[in-house]
C-alpha cells in the first residue's frame, strides 16, 4: 500500500518534471512575472529601458509606475505602449502628501 502510494507520488513529480522541461525547451516558463519600472524625468533613458526587458523577457507584462515626470517620459512610454501591448502604464502624482492615481 505504502509502495504503491509512494510511486504514485514520484509519477506526479516525473510527469510534472517532463512538463516543465518541455516548456523549457520551447522558450516558454511556467511562471510569468511582471517586471515594474519605476520612473521620473527619464526620458533619454526609458525608452532603452523597456526594449532591453522587452529582448530578454519577451511578452511579460512590463507596468510602468511614472512618479511625475515633467518631461516627455509618458509620451514615450505610451508610444512603445501602442507598439507593445505587454505594457500598462501607472501615473501617480503626490500633491500635499496625498497620491492621486491617474491611471
Amino acid at each position: 500500500m505504502l509502495g504503491s502510494l509512494v510511486l504514485s507520488i514520484i509519477s506526479i513529480f516525473a510527469v510534472f518534471g517532463l512538463f516543465c522541461l518541455i516548456l523549457f525547451a520551447c522558450g516558454k516558463t511556467l511562471y510569468n512575472t511582471p517586471v515594474v519600472m519605476c520612473t521620473y524625468n527619464n526620458e533619454k533613458t526609458i525608452e532603452n529601458d523597456i526594449k532591453e526587458v522587452i529582448n530578454k523577457y519577451g511578452d511579460t507584462e512590463i507596468i510602468i509606475v511614472d512618479f511625475g515626470s515633467s518631461d516627455e517620459t509618458e509620451k514615450i512610454v505610451k508610444i512603445l505602449q501602442s507598439e507593445y501591448k505587454c505594457i500598462k502604464f501607472v501615473e501617480r502624482r503626490t500633491i500635499n502628501e496625498k497620491q492621486i492615481d491617474k491611471s
